[in-house]
């Protein structure tokens, strides 16, 4: 066994992040909501709403 998976458990290596979130490339909430309509309601995809 791995000394993390024996350290921390199971559990945190299915929770855990493979690097940290980068804020740099976020989305504002206002537009993450937009683009979650869209998509939804809509169906479209990366390409037809990089157009919008």
């Amino acid at each position: 066994m791995g000394k993390r998976l024996c350290a921390e458990g199971e559990a945190e290596l299915i929770n855990s992040m493979l690097h940290p979130e980068n804020p740099t490339i976020r989305v504002y909430p206002i537009n993450e909501e937009k683009i979650l309509y869209l998509r939804k309601k809509y169906h479209l995809g990366k390409l037809k709403l990089v157009g919008i």
